[in-house]
């Protein structure tokens, strides 16, 4: 018999019920990132609080960005989650796993409510992106979560060295390809060189605040952004390595995507580690060189490099400066477009219809630069990046991966706040924006209006019109949402499927889902390929039996003064509460408590085993295994 613990749930940081610790993970991360390759290693589960999270705010709007976890080797993670931080809003988030989209999750101030997706295949790279149309401004993450057997898995946080990054040259604008980008952790932005030949003879250089000993070189070649920037800019086939101006090490590279790592013959030790391109892979475009990553390997691993990341020089009162870090939807379509400038990069969005959850039909991101002329009270800058194209094209995408309809994209284009544009200006601004989308909306719905709006005029291509912060995510979420508690036989899984959404997480205990129509269809589909369909009008209770075929009813209404809780077990024994209740039970059981009597201690006995745990609020307890596998977790 096992017998578990008794433990305050607020006490506790991981899916514990048990007094068992996580086994750690064998290893360390490679890095932790944000979009604009800023180092967020505190947010790693390691047993404790991170101190610095990831979070939006007024001016801060998270709408679009995202966060990468890159491992060493292809691991098995398990259940991938986000924690909130106490007082966030419901937020919903994209899971891809090494470029491919594996389902939905969901944040909440709830721990026990959080929704992740499990990932059932090894994984290099986890992106948790914030696509939905329910993240508010509130938005917070604590930690991000890895949970293997209903535990959360510890992990190494990157080794993180801080450095400056320098380069022979750079190709302008000069913050679109600065040399920073080849040691921030992020595939998709480079160093280019600058000189107008195919960059043999250019170096870059990574130097260190302290000593490091480096074992070995991991170099990601080329441009990756897209298979279309690698084939279309020059690439490095042989680099030498020199620390601390003394000639190391000599590397040949094959003309491939991807990381190719390099052990060094022996260990060195030093601050400055310059890479010369001594021959090059000439490219079927510009001949202007490029390095997508370079990463140092110490005895246990590719180090994290902490390297400022560049901010382009302008004015405090330049447009973009006051729009960076804003989601901006179309002022005449709404979602239908939508548009981001972050601190060095960008993404434009297309959508099917107006709605915020309409599926993506183009995608164009990449870096952005200011551009050298001026033409007030327009201030340009210019875009460099790829174009996606389809029926429902990911909002992010793997670089590594080849395939798909992405294209070389770029624009020049002005930019000027509504406020900025004075009467005598008003008629200039307005004829520039007549080939934009917006051209008659903006003139239907007034500059003072759009004034007030905090509206952003754009003039020329790809991305033109007339730009307004999104609505505020009360409006959006005032559909409302369907809670869902499902009940599944012992020894079955699957994936279930409501109205175009996808868990892989099996079938989960617990599930939200939007309202888009009157009535969700659902299929889960069990291992064995057999299905099970049934729709949902509101919030309910699915019951799967053996058969594998399901029943849905209505959740009970609430009682003024109690909450509810489900136990989800599969066996057969009893549960006593502290509250005096005792109920036996064959399968899943619900019970009702009085709020004023929280928290009230439970232990539950099935089949010879014990759970103890304290109910402090609604929810459900979902319980798995038998014998000596038992274990509980819930609310």
């Amino acid at each position: 018999m096992t017998t578990r613990a008794l433990l305050p749930v607020l006490a506790v940081l991981s899916l514990a019920c048990a007094g068992i610790a996580p086994e750690p993970y064998g290893g360390r991360l490679v890095s932790l990132t944000d979009d604009d390759g800023t180092s967020l290693a505190n947010l790693a589960y390691t047993g404790e609080t991170s101190k610095a999270p990831f979070q939006g705010s007024a001016t801060l709007d998270r709408y679009g960005d995202s966060l990468l976890v890159v491992f060493p080797e292809p691991t098995l993670v398990g259940t991938a989650t986000l924690r909130a931080c106490k007082g966030t809003g419901p937020a919903d988030y994209t899971i891809y796993a090494d470029g491919a989209r594996m389902g939905n999750g969901r944040l909440q101030d709830e721990f026990f409510d959080n929704q992740g997706v499990e990932l059932l295949e090894p994984v290099k790279e986890v992106r948790f992106a914030f696509e939905g149309p329910t993240v508010s401004s509130t938005l917070c993450v604590f930690q991000v979560d890895f949970q293997t057997n209903r535990f959360s898995m510890r992990v190494g946080p990157p080794k993180t060295v801080k450095g400056t990054a320098t380069a022979s040259s750079t190709l302008a604008p000069e913050n679109a390809y600065h040399p920073t980008f080849a040691f921030d952790g992020r595939p998709d932005y480079a160093w280019l060189e600058g000189q107008p030949d195919n960059g043999v003879g250019s170096w870059i250089q990574l130097s260190t605040a302290s000593a490091v000993t480096v074992h070995g070189v991991s170099i990601l070649d080329g441009y990756q952004r897209s298979a279309a920037h690698y084939d279309g800019n020059s690439r490095a086939s042989q680099v030498r390595l020199d620390v601390d101006g003394t000639a190391v090490e000599t590397f040949d590279l094959a003309d491939t995507m991807g990381f190719q790592d390099f052990t060094l013959d022996k260990p060195v030790t030093g601050f400055d580690f310059r890479f010369h391109v001594l021959a090059a892979h000439d490219s079927k475009g510009d001949p202007d060189l490029s390095i997508s990553e370079i990463r140092l390997l110490d005895e246990e691993g590719p180090l994290d490099i902490s390297v400022a990341a560049p901010r382009p020089k302008m004015a405090t009162n330049h447009p973009v400066s006051k729009a960076a870090g804003t989601w901006y939807v179309d002022a005449c379509t709404g979602h239908k477009r939508g548009l981001k400038i972050r601190g060095n990069s960008f993404m434009y969005v297309e959508r099917a219809t107006a709605s915020a959850d309409a599926p993506l039909t183009k995608v164009f991101d990449g870096a952005w630069g200011v551009g050298r002329k001026t033409d007030a009270p327009w201030s340009q800058i210019t875009l460099h990046g790829r174009e996606r194209v389809g029926a429902d094209v990911p909002m992010f995408f793997d670089p590594t991966v080849r395939g798909g309809e992405v294209e070389l994209a770029g624009a020049r284009v002005g930019l000027v706040r509504a406020e900025s544009v004075s009467d005598r200006q008003l008629n200039d601004v307005m004829a520039d924006l007549d080939t934009t989308p917006s051209a008659g909306c903006a003139l239907l719905k007034g500059h003072e209006a759009l004034k007030t709006q905090g509206a952003l005029y754009v003039r020329g291509p790809r991305i033109g019109g007339v730009w307004v912060p999104r609505p505020p995510n009360a409006e959006e979420a005032a559909e409302g949402w369907v809670h869902v508690t499902a009940d599944t036989p012992s020894g079955r899984s699957g994936t279930i499927n409501c109205d175009g959404t996808r868990w892989m997480n099996g079938v989960p205990r617990s599930f939200d889902l939007r309202k888009r129509a009157e009535g969700q269809s659902c299929v889960i589909t069990w291992s064995d390929d057999t299905t099970a369909a049934f729709t949902l009008t509101g919030d309910s209770q699915v019951r799967c039996g053996d058969d594998g075929q399901c029943v849905v009813r209505p959740a009970e209404s609430p009682v003024a003064g109690q909450i509810t809780v489900h136990f989800a077990v599969t066996g057969s024994g009893n549960v006593t509460c502290g509250d005096g209740q005792k109920k036996d039970f064959s399968g899943p059981i619900t019970l009702n408590f009085a709020e004023k009597k929280l928290p009230v201690s439970c232990l539950l006995k099935s089949d010879g085993d014990l759970w103890a745990g304290l109910i402090q609020k609604s929810g459900q307890v979902n319980c798995t295994g038998g014998g000596k596998s038992f274990s509980c977790s819930g609310p």
